[in-house]
């Protein structure tokens, strides 16, 4: 609606609109603007991209999650503790403590250290799993 009034999208204005989507929990709304955005020519950010990745794990999409993970590093953004803990989440509530500790394996080379979500996530990963 915006952009039918003659307004332009900027970077912050795509990241409030993600993440309104994202608080919502429409993922698809989330990748829709992201891709949007990223078609337009606008720069997205550690935020635009931890929006989407958060939302993924919220809603138990821990494959889009990493899906988002991965063009994130692709676009050259370097993910945070908060990125990886984000798909750490994601992976717990599908039960899969296998990748949830091969991320928290990989921090270090990325400059990280694992705090206690990630053993939290780890811990929840292993009670979700499915015997």
């Amino acid at each position: 609606q915006m952009t039918e009034n003659g307004f332009s999208m900027t970077p912050v204005t795509y990241n409030l609109v993600i993440n309104a989507c994202a608080q919502s929990g429409n993922i698809a709304r989330a990748e829709a603007y992201l891709s949007e955005m990223l078609k337009n020519g606008c720069q997205a950010n550690m935020i635009t991209y931890n929006s989407v990745i958060n939302t993924c794990a919220t809603k138990g999409e821990a494959r889009r999650a990493e899906t988002w993970l991965q063009r994130m590093i692709s676009a050259g953004i370097k993910p945070d503790q908060v990125t990886y803990g984000a798909v750490c989440k994601a992976w717990a509530r599908e039960g899969n403590h296998n990748m949830v500790q091969h991320i928290i394996d990989g921090l270090e080379g990325h400059g990280l250290k694992p705090n206690e979500y990630f053993f939290a996530s780890l811990i929840s990963a292993c009670a979700n799993a499915r015997p």
